[in-house]
């Protein structure tokens, strides 16, 4: 049988003070006046907790909330979008405001009963949150009554002190799922197709200003109307849409990309793109381009250079540096934690070539020879150190370098060498090995000590001693000087007695030495008259006699290559070389019969300048540079035996199975070319 539980009677009088309260309630809510005054309110409040009502009396005041909140929703639901903002500013400080005053009413209440742990504040704000707030509905609006005032922001003003209530009070559960989140899916939406109609039909530069600007007036709307987190979240997912989706597209494959940027070297369209991809971390991105596009550019400008041309291939990838440089100081954002694009370019460009340590040579070389002026020597000093640093066989750089700081020396005025050679020695020191530096500055000081040695020599002379010409003379150590093969011919017998002259003076005064003069070193100067007009003619010491051939020619005959070897008792080859150099300048003439050459002084000689440099010639390039390749070389040399074992891994690499003839023919090849000439025998010690 069902029992039904008894319900017990409950005090009239209880009945009657939750009617008071109900009713206060319910005035409150709607803004009515309520038949009992503040004293029956809260004498009802504190009988009805004295009797232990409080649970009864709360469930009251939070069942009344609930209702009024329903209904506060659907009078906000029947409001157009437009008002939207303002009806919910409305609402809610008018309920905010009557439930504060439900609260100072049932002070007591408050105070005294805490089995639900909420106050009837927090009760309130909880119900509005959950009825409001939460629903679906009036979340749909609220967002589209956003977009609506970032249209026309007449509305703006009433919802500011709600927004910053609501961003407060309901950021986790309301703003951010609700609002921010919906509202960056319909800004999204609404921007891509406008960035995909300006991308199609920009340029990079006008594409970049345009999203720039346009970020910058969403997020600014956006705060304006949802708050700075709102603002900031949307400029956020804008610049992902904008610029970081378009990355590649921006800087290699639209019109004016960024790699077009730099080739045109065009700073401002630079600083903005950068700019844009710091925003959106994608400087990486943008510094790969940078060295991607400067490696193009430098293999784009050497290619047009000939194959034969040394210092004007570093000229040019100084100047693609110096370019760089101006485009990289323009980029808004420090470099100093990632590795330098410039010198990732420069030390690809550089190592690539394997003639790039004879190129370097060969500029600082021209650069000495053409600039007088110390500032600037100082920066050719600089800008040869700060390639040196980038390359990886500085043992061939050292190689071709050598003889060429030795022609530098010998060839410079009696004066002490320029400073900035010892410039250059110092700093070398502290990038490479101490023993080639003390080689270089061995080689500098007697260079340094000839204007020494000349004038004591020329003091010596009696006047018995005359000197037949001007005679200069540098003495150099053996065995630190590169090792260039002395022709060996038979000077003039005026040369000769200056030979002898200097040696009764040096000998005497260094004991224990020995001197002998080598004619693959030094120059004669010769002055020559032709048409009225006078030339300094500057000559390897080793063409003294051929020229001399031809000036003691006075019946203007043609000679062939028999006749001056006769002459001047040299060997076929090297008398061939200084004829080659000789009719190159047009001092001399060739003319062939018979299939033979004959050669003859150039009467008609002229030239537009008067001081002439005679070098010697072979197949179309510089002896001196084959010359600079037999440079001394120890085998013993750590070095050198380290550049043998890498020449033998690069051919083995390359041809994976090799007979050891071939392999020894190229590695012999190959270290010529590096200017390390190597025999047979120190491969195998190697």
């Amino acid at each position: 049988m069902a029992m039904t539980p008894e319900v017990a009677p409950r005090d009239e009088a209880i009945d009657e003070k939750l009617c008071i309260i109900k009713d206060a309630v319910s005035c409150v809510l709607n803004q009515r006046v309520s038949c009992y005054s503040f004293q029956q309110v809260h004498h009802s409040v504190f009988q009805l907790c004295q009797r232990q009502c409080g649970g009864l009396l709360f469930q009251i005041v939070d069942t009344s909330i609930m209702l009024h909140v329903a209904e506060l929703r659907d009078r906000l639901l029947r409001s157009p979008d437009t008002e939207l903002l303002q009806r919910l500013n409305t609402e809610w400080g008018g309920f905010r405001s009557a439930v504060c005053h439900i609260s100072d009413a049932l002070l007591y209440l408050n105070t005294i009963f805490t089995n639900p742990k909420q106050t009837i504040l927090e009760i309130g704000e909880k119900r509005f949150h959950e009825a409001v707030l939460c629903h679906e509905d009036v979340a749909a609006a609220l967002v589209r009554c956003v977009g609506l005032c970032l249209v026309s922001p007449t509305s703006l003003s009433p919802s500011k002190k709600m927004r910053r209530e609501f961003c407060n009070l309901y950021k986790d559960t309301f703003f951010e799922p609700l609002v921010e989140k919906t509202l960056v899916k319909v800004i999204i939406k609404q921007y891509r197709v406008e960035m995909e109609a300006v991308l199609s039909v920009s340029n990079v530069d006008a594409y970049i200003t345009w999203a720039v600007d346009t970020i910058k007036k969403v997020r600014h709307d956006i705060t304006q109307v949802a708050g700075t987190n709102a603002g900031r979240l949307v400029a956020q997912h804008m610049g992902l849409l904008l610029i970081k989706k378009n990355t590649k597209q921006l800087l290699y494959n639209n019109c004016g990309c960024g790699s077009s940027m730099v080739r045109l070297l065009n700073i401002g369209a630079i600083q903005r793109l950068s700019s844009a991809l710091i925003e959106v971390d994608e400087m990486d991105a943008f510094l790969d381009m940078l060295v991607s596009t400067g490696k193009a550019m430098a293999a784009e400008m050497l290619s047009k250079l000939s194959s034969d041309a040394l210092a004007p291939v570093v000229a040019k990838i100084l100047s693609l540096r110096d370019d760089l440089q101006k485009l990289v100081d323009a980029v808004p954002e420090s470099l100093s934690s990632r590795a330098s694009p410039i010198s990732q370019v420069l030390s690809d460009v550089v190592n690539e070539d394997p003639e790039f340590p004879r190129k370097l040579a060969h500029y600082y070389d021209s650069e000495i020879r053409s600039h007088t002026d110390g500032g600037a020597l100082e920066q050719v000093v600089a800008d040869t150190l700060s390639l040196f640093r980038l390359l990886k066989r500085r043992d061939v750089f050292e190689n071709f370098f050598k003889p060429l700081f030795a022609s530098r020396l010998i060839d410079c005025a009696p004066d002490d060498p320029p400073a900035c050679e010892m410039t250059f020695i110092n700093k070398l020191r502290n990038e490479y090995t101490d023993s080639v530096a003390n080689h270089f500055e061995i080689m500098f000081k007697d260079g340094r000590l000839r204007s020494e040695i000349n004038s004591g020599f020329a003091r010596s002379l009696t006047s018995c001693d005359e000197l037949p010409l001007k005679f200069n003379v540098t003495v150099i150590t053996a065995g630190v000087w590169p090792n260039l093969p002395d022709p060996g011919i038979i000077l003039p017998e005026a040369m000769q007695q200056c030979i002898r002259l200097f040696k009764g003076y040096y000998l005497p005064r260094h004991n224990g030495r020995r001197l002998s003069f080598h004619t693959g070193w030094g120059t004669a100067h010769f002055s020559l008259v032709n048409r009225g007009s006078t030339y300094e003619l500057v000559a390897p010491t080793s063409f003294v006699n051929t020229i001399l051939y031809f000036q003691n020619d006075t019946d203007e005959k043609q000679s062939t290559l028999e006749d001056v070897c006769n002459s001047t008792r040299m060997a076929e080859n090297d008398v061939l070389a200084q004829l080659a150099s000789l009719t190159h300048m047009r001092l001399v003439t060739e003319e062939c019969a018979d299939g033979t050459s004959r050669y003859m002084f150039n009467t008609a000689f002229t030239h537009h300048k008067t001081k002439l440099r005679l070098r010697q010639t072979g197949g179309g390039r510089m002896v001196r540079d084959n010359i600079e390749l037999q440079s001394r070389v120890d085998p013993s040399d750590p070095h050198h035996s380290i550049s043998i074992q890498a020449a033998i891994m690069e051919v083995m690499k390359s041809a994976k199975t090799i007979r050891h003839s071939e392999l020894r023919d190229l590695v012999v090849s190959r270290m010529t070319k590096n200017g390390l000439p190597t025999a047979i025998a120190h491969i195998k010690q190697g």
